[in-house]
């Protein structure tokens, strides 16, 4: 595969003219399309105008951040640069508003926060509190599975553990929290005076067919990034001073290098409008239904399929691996895909045509008819 050099909405294309379908918008981050002509436009007046000023305020930046406050409903928002980077400060805010023994942190097996060194640890297969994606479809019944990790959950809780993080679906294999397990296990962190991070890198921006998930079910805190930039790097920590310690958040550094960009804020400014104006996550409703729907209708013998939103994840029934079958759609039918082991994930801009769709499943069908 040669170098990619431009794109556009859902199209992305090498040095040679040649044209590609990018089914996971860049890295789950260009969700309104490539080059999105309002995006481009916000870009050039930020650059045009004023790059970094460190912490200083700004009217984009002042902007951004009551804009957030006001999409999200939580009182405080701050400015980073990475998800990793917005989540470790998420985490060291949470856990220094914690007493000294009660500072654990607990995720989910399988999710994923970042690849720093203090993120990366939250990807380790050893932690101890883990949901099987594979109980949604049964063998043993999900209820038996939720009421077990719940229980287990408020237990971990009446000890040394204080913080929750969990991605409210799971970009890696598409575990999802329902709504109805993410109000109880709310309620648990609400009992046991512990502090509900969610991830909501990929889910936010109308990713999982809503704005956010948050705005569904509350947390303490909520990380996002990835929508916000559109493929720039800008992220943000959004919370309520409650539960948190009062006199941790005023003296708590909140400042990094390139945090709260002034031309980076204009177009975070730009997507959080694109956002509401352009119903999008309606529309990213639209393409994930259409793209499972189809994909149902002729997979379900060897993958299970599913879909949160325009998030759509296709598992092998066997466990083998899906990586040759992302190969073939990226080399044979230029169509871009993420594999991880036995699962294969899909993302599309929320502008993806209908054509497009339709050459995706086309070519998918394809691949495993051979």
């Amino acid at each position: 595969m040669k170098r990619l050099v431009c794109g556009q909405n859902e199209f992305v294309y090498d040095e040679d003219g040649v044209e590609f379908i990018d089914a996971v918008s860049g890295v789950y981050n260009v969700s309104y399309g490539h080059c999105h002509p309002r995006i481009v436009e916000a870009l050039k007046q930020g650059a045009g105008g004023l790059v970094n000023t460190y912490g200083n305020p700004t009217p984009w930046r002042r902007d951004l951040e009551n804009k957030l406050v006001e999409l999200t409903g939580f009182d405080e928002v701050h400015l980073f640069s990475t998800g990793a980077e917005a989540v470790e400060k998420a985490l060291m805010l949470a856990l220094l508003s914690l007493p000294a023994n009660r500072r654990g942190v607990l995720h989910a097996k399988g999710g994923f926060h970042g690849k720093t060194m203090g993120t990366a640890g939250l990807f380790d297969p050893s932690f101890l509190i883990r949901p099987s994606y594979r109980s949604r479809y049964g063998d043993p019944p999900y209820a038996i599975i939720e009421a077990d990790w719940l229980a287990s959950l408020r237990h971990a809780l009446k000890s040394d553990f204080g913080v929750v993080i969990l991605e409210p679906v799971m970009a890696y294999y598409g575990f999802e929290f329902s709504y109805d397990l993410l109000r109880r296990i709310k309620e648990i962190c609400d009992d046991t005076h512990s502090i509900l991070i969610f991830d909501e890198m990929v889910t936010g921006f109308g990713r999982a067919g809503v704005n956010f998930i948050s705005n569904v079910v509350k947390p303490h805190m909520l990380v996002t990034g990835k929508g916000l930039g559109q493929g720039l790097p800008i992220s943000a920590v959004l919370f309520d001073r409650k539960p948190l310690n009062e006199d941790v958040v005023l003296n708590f550094s909140f400042s990094t290098a390139t945090a709260g960009c002034a031309f980076l804020c204009r177009v975070g400014l730009e997507s959080c409008k694109i956002l509401v104006e352009e119903d999008m996550a309606l529309r990213s409703q639209g393409v994930g239904d259409r793209l499972c729907a189809q994909l149902k209708t002729f997979a379900l013998d060897l993958f299970e399929v599913w879909s949160v939103g325009s998030m759509v994840f296709v598992q092998a029934k066997d466990g083998v691996s899906l990586e040759p079958l992302e190969t073939k759609l990226r080399l044979d039918h230029h169509i871009l895909t993420r594999a991880h082991g036995s699962s294969l994930i899909m993302m599309p801009p929320f502008v993806t045509l209908n054509d497009s769709i339709d050459r995706i499943c086309s070519a998918f069908k394809e691949v495993i008819a051979k």
